[in-house]
C-alpha cells in the first residue's frame, strides 16, 4: 500500500472515538483563532472587493452555497476567502510540519452544512495530522518556502475530502492530485500589490477543491507520488520518510501554535519582546517611550528569524510591506504603540511613515549562533525517532542547504563553528539507534525555538532588555494565557468563550458561521 493511500485510509477511518480531548481541545482553540484573524480584516476595502468577485461568480453558475461576508458563494470560493483573509496579517497558526491551521480550518467551514460538530472538528484532526506528517517529511529541504503550499493544500485536500463523503479511494486519488498541482511560493506576495498575499493565501484551498472535484468525478491520480522516484521527497536531500508513521498515537495537533503577532513566525518574539520593552516603560515612566528617545534596537535572531525578519519590496509603503520587515514592524510599534489589526492599515502606515523610518534605521539585526545550535539541538533530542539512520554526510549536507547557505544575513556555514556545535557524527551515531517511529516521539515537550534577544537603548543612556526563548501562543507557552488572548482576540470575549465551549452537535455550519460573526 502506498503513502498516500495508507495516510488516506487513516484520514478516512479516523472517528471521534479516537481522538483524545486534549486534541479535540486544541483543535477548538484552532477554529476560534483562525476565525479571530478573518473576522479582523473583514471590513477592509480589499477584502470587500475579493468577496464581490466570488459572489458575482457564484451568481454566474447559478450556485446555493453558504453565505459569506454577506454574499454567497460556492464552497471553493468560500474557502479562498476565508484562507486569504486569515492569512493575510501573518498571524495564522502553524503546527509541527507546517502552516497548515487556515486550510484545514476554512476548507471545513466551507464544507460544514449538513454535518454534526464533532464531525467538522475530527475533519481538521485528520488535515492536521496528515499535511503535518508531509510537512515534517520535507522538514530538511533546502527551501522550505517551497513546500508551504503543498502542506497547506493537503491538509485543505483532507478536510474537504472527508466532509464531502469521498470513499478512502476517492480520497487518495484526491491527495495525489493535489501533490500533483503547483502552488505559487508565499515569497511571491513580497512584490506587493494589494491582492498578492490574498492571491497566494487562497491557492492551496483552491487546488485542494478542485482535486477532490476531480476525484469525486472519477480522476485518477499517481497513488505512488510519496513512493517513486521523482517524487516531493526526492527534492529534500534527506526525506523523513519515519514522519508517515505513528498515526492515532503521536498526535501532531497538540503541537499547534496560535501566534499573537502580525509577522512571521520566525521574529514573532522579537516583536513581542519590543512590545514587552515598551510595556515595562510605562510602567516605570508612567509615558511612552518617544521615537525620539530610541536610540538603537539591536535584535539578535536564530538562522530562521533571519531569514524571515527583511526581504526587499517593490512596494514600500503598505502595511502588507511591514509583515516582511522587521525594522519597519518595530517602527510601527514603537511610534503607534500598537501593532494590532486596526493599526496595520495603508493610511496610518503611511501617516507614521517618518517615524517609521527613524525607528527602522535604528534597528541592526544579528545572527545569534547559540540561538541557533541551542534550538536545532533541542528539536533533534526531542524529535530523534523520526532521525533514525541517517548518515553523518547526509546530515552535514542538510546543515549546510538548510542553515548555512548564507541568505537572509545568515553568515555562510563554512566560515562559523555550527558543525562543530551541533556535531552531526555524534548525531548521526545517535540516531542509528532510534526506532524510525513517530510514535516515540516526545511532543509534550516539543517547543518551537524561535526566540530572539532585544537590547532598546535611548538617548539618555539606558538599556532595556528582554528576552524570549518561543513565541507567545506557541507549544510550551502557558495553555492559559494562550486561550486567553484568542478569546481576547476575536473580539466579544463572553460569545468567544461560549462558542469554544458550544457542544451543540448536530450544526456545524451554525457553528462555523457563528465564529465567523455572520
Amino acid at each position: 500500500m502506498s503513502i498516500v493511500t495508507e495516510l488516506a485510509r487513516w484520514a478516512h477511518d479516523l472517528s471521534v472515538d479516537d481522538v483524545p480531548s486534549r486534541v479535540l481541545e486544541r483543535v477548538r482553540l484552532q477554529h476560534l483563532h483562525a476565525a479571530a484573524n478573518v473576522r479582523a480584516v473583514a471590513d477592509r476595502e480589499q477584502a470587500a472587493s475579493f468577496a464581490a468577485s466570488l459572489d458575482s461568480v457564484a451568481r454566474n453558475r447559478k450556485t446555493a452555497a453558504p453565505t459569506v461576508l454577506g454574499g454567497s458563494v460556492d464552497r471553493r470560493g468560500a474557502a479562498r476567502l476565508h484562507a486569504a483573509l486569515g492569512t493575510w496579517l501573518h498571524r495564522h497558526g502553524w503546527l509541527l510540519g507546517g502552516e497548515v491551521s487556515m486550510a484545514a480550518t476554512t476548507a471545513a467551514w466551507a464544507c460544514a452544512r449538513g454535518h454534526r460538530l464533532d464531525e467538522l472538528l475530527v475533519a481538521t484532526v485528520a488535515a492536521n495530522e496528515v499535511a503535518g506528517r508531509l510537512g515534517l517529511s520535507l522538514f530538511l529541504h533546502p527551501s522550505p518556502e517551497e513546500t508551504w503550499g503543498h502542506v497547506q493544500a493537503v491538509g485543505a485536500t483532507v478536510a474537504a475530502g472527508r466532509l464531502l463523503g469521498l470513499d478512502a479511494q476517492q480520497l487518495a486519488h484526491a491527495l495525489a492530485l493535489t501533490l500533483c498541482t503547483e502552488i505559487a511560493a508565499p515569497h511571491r506576495a513580497r512584490f506587493g500589490g494589494d491582492g498578492g498575499r490574498l492571491a497566494i493565501g487562497a491557492a492551496p484551498v483552491a487546488a485542494a477543491f478542485d482535486a477532490v472535484a476531480l476525484a469525486a468525478a472519477g480522476m485518477r491520480g499517481p497513488l505512488d507520488i510519496l513512493d517513486a522516484p521523482g517524487g516531493p521527497l526526492e527534492d529534500t536531500p534527506v526525506p523523513l520518510r519515519a514522519a508517515f508513521g505513528g498515526r492515532g498515537q503521536a498526535w501532531l495537533s497538540t503541537t499547534l501554535a496560535y501566534p499573537q503577532s502580525p509577522a512571521p513566525r520566525g521574529v514573532q518574539a522579537a516583536v513581542q519582546a519590543v512590545g514587552e520593552i515598551l510595556d515595562r516603560h510605562v510602567k516605570a515612566a508612567d509615558k511612552r517611550l518617544r521615537v525620539a528617545q530610541v536610540d538603537r534596537i539591536e535584535v539578535a535572531l536564530c538562522a530562521d528569524g533571519m531569514r524571515s525578519a527583511r526581504h526587499e519590496r517593490l512596494s514600500a509603503w503598505d502595511a502588507e510591506a511591514l509583515h516582511s520587515d522587521l525594522p519597519r514592524l518595530l517602527g510601527l510599534l514603537v511610534s503607534n504603540h500598537d501593532i494590532r489589526p486596526s493599526a496595520l492599515r495603508d493610511e496610518l502606515v503611511l501617516a507614521q511613515a517618518e517615524e517609521i523610518s527613524i525607528v527602522a534605521g535604528r534597528v541592526s539585526l544579528e545572527h545569534s549562533w547559540r540561538r541557533t545550535a541551542t534550538a536545532t539541538l533541542q528539536f533533534f533530542d526531542v524529535m530523534a525517532p523520526v532521525f533514525a539512520g541517517i548518515q553523518k554526510a547526509e546530515l552535514a549536507a542538510a546543515f549546510t542547504a538548510r542553515v548555512g547557505q548564507g541568505g537572509g544575513g545568515v553568515p555562510e556555514l563554512k566560515d562559523l563553528p555550527l558543525v562543530a556545535q551541533l556535531r552531526p557524527a555524534a548525531l548521526a551515531d545517535r540516531f542509528r539507534y532510534q526506532s524510525g517511529d513517530l510514535a516515540d516521539v516526545r511532543l509534550e515537550e516539543l517547543q518551537f525555538g524561535l526566540g530572539a534577544d532585544v537590547r532598546l537603548y535611548t538617548t539618555r543612556g539606558g538599556c532595556w532588555r528582554a528576552s524570549r526563548d518561543i513565541p507567545a501562543g506557541s507549544p510550551g507557552w502557558p495553555w492559559d494565557d494562550t486561550v486567553a488572548w484568542v478569546l481576547d482576540a476575536w473580539g466579544d470575549r463572553d460569545r468567544a468563550a461560549a462558542l469554544l465551549a458550544h457542544d451543540g452537535g448536530d450544526d456545524a455550519d451554525g457553528w462555523a458561521a457563528a465564529l465567523l460573526g455572520r
